[in-house]
């Protein structure tokens, strides 16, 4: 399945500072279900020549409640704690946030959440 559309964003951040959203962002999602394979695989493309300082997010709704996430990075792996700290702080004060904040921990090649029923792993490629 491939989806492709265009978003409207600010061009800079003096726009994005004033809520002008005035340029086309083209977007392409393709999602490949291979036969017999439990992997979904996702290739994501963004045509971003036409707008400064914007980065995009893929969200992945597992539905594992986790006290932990696994991640490797350049030495090993790394178990760290699946907090929301950032949004906390935005809730009880959001008018000293400029957006909704989002958690962001790196990764080299994987992190995965798990439970004892399943588990789930995203495996980028290019831009972590």
């Amino acid at each position: 399945m491939i989806l492709s559309y265009q978003f409207k964003v600010p061009k800079n951040l003096e726009k994005r500072a004033r809520g002008i959203k005035d340029t086309d962002l083209p977007i392409q999602l393709s999602v490949v279900l291979k036969s017999k394979s439990p992997i979904i695989e996702f290739y994501f493309k963004v045509d971003n020549r036409f707008v400064d300082s914007h980065r995009m997010c893929a969200l992945f709704n597992s539905e594992i409640a986790s006290k932990f996430s696994l991640a490797d990075h350049q030495f090993g792996t790394i178990k760290r704690p699946v907090v929301r700290k950032e949004m906390k702080l935005w809730k009880t004060e959001p008018d000293k946030w400029n957006e909704v904040p989002i958690s962001i921990e790196t990764c080299q090649s994987f992190v995965g959440l798990d439970n004892d029923i399943r588990g789930v792993a995203v495996i980028p490629k290019g831009v972590r």
